[in-house]
């Protein structure tokens, strides 16, 4: 429930790993220029940073069991764009996939042989909860979420985003606001059933 962005980040495999941490680190940079509350360090899709906030996935200990892991190559940042909004985690983890026969059709082996397949990324980030701090805050938290992810298009990169208020697509502010406004009545609506 609430207002929150799903985005996907794709690239194939010829995309340098060295491409892929400039990428990220540029995203650390702008999100520290546009006022976001909290980024934490860019580091490999396994690493953790035992300074990072409660709410990080790369706090020491968790090993980024949403996005990387152990068994993961890439680079990821987290961002908490303020107070209320869920974190953002940007970046790319590269994908293998399953080989079975090789490229004239025989058995490769009878062990698993895994080629690499691209860099992906899925996730999301709830911007619904920042409201609770004001519309105006709610605004600026979902425009640094667009606004991050925007870095992410082109340059051998995909990005596919669906913006549950629509603002990905129309950058209306006015129409974003409105949808806080139409969630709070669907709350209270509820709220009455339940608590009669």
């Amino acid at each position: 429930m609430g207002l929150t962005i799903h985005y996907t980040i794709t690239a194939t495999h010829s995309l340098a790993e060295k491409a892929v941490l400039q990428r990220v680190q540029k995203t650390a940079r702008l999100a520290r220029q546009i006022g976001c509350a909290h980024v934490g360090k860019v580091l490999p899709s396994a690493g953790s940073d035992p300074d990072a906030p409660k709410f990080f996935d790369s706090v020491a200990g968790r090993e980024r069991r949403r996005f990387g892991g152990p068994r993961t190559q890439g680079w990821l940042v987290e961002i908490w764009p303020g107070q209320g909004c869920e974190t953002l985690t940007l970046g790319l983890c590269r994908r293998y996939r399953l080989i079975t026969r090789d490229p004239k059709g025989r058995e490769k082996h009878w062990w698993p042989v895994y080629q690499p397949d691209g860099w992906r990324l899925t996730a999301w980030c709830k911007t619904y909860y920042a409201a609770e701090f004001g519309i105006e805050h709610f605004v600026q938290c979902h425009e640094r979420v667009v606004r991050l992810l925007e870095l992410w298009r082109g340059a051998g990169v995909r990005l596919t985003v669906l913006d549950a208020s629509g603002f990905w697509k129309s950058r209306s502010r006015e129409q974003l606001v409105a949808q806080i406004g139409d969630h709070e009545q669907f709350l209270k609506a509820g709220l009455q059933r339940v608590c009669s």
